[in-house]
């Protein structure tokens, strides 16, 4: 947590993550995937999230000529939903209406589940 008040909690999280480890030919070319998010929750175990955030994307993509060719942009976001975390740590739950504004110009809808631990 960035800042801990009584029930109030200010937290960052960012992690890197992939969906595709090889590209259209088959040679190891992964999409990296690095979300970078701030949110804020309220109460003992079980909370309400609302949060932002901005995620680097860098995919393969098929160039004109059919050869691979690396894209990279950026997807704004902002989610809310339930969060169960005790206050000292443990496993933690999430579940989140979280949009995606892709490349920053469409609005996709999404949503996520999340189960982690918290130290």
């Amino acid at each position: 947590a960035i800042f801990r008040k009584n029930n109030l909690t200010v937290a960052a999280r960012f992690g890197i993550g992939t969906y595709n480890f090889f590209d259209f030919t088959n040679r190891f070319n992964p999409d990296v995937i690095l979300p970078i998010t701030v949110s804020t929750f309220y109460g003992k175990n079980h909370h309400m999230e609302f949060g932002i955030g901005q995620t680097v994307t860098s995919i393969i993509q098929v160039n004109s000529d059919f050869y691979p060719e690396r894209e990279n942009y950026f997807n704004g976001t902002f989610f809310m939903g339930y969060r169960y975390q005790k206050q000292i740590g443990g496993i933690s739950f999430r579940i989140l209406y979280s949009p995606i504004i892709e490349k920053n110009k469409y609005f996709r809808h999404w949503g996520a589940i999340s189960v982690g631990y918290v130290f």
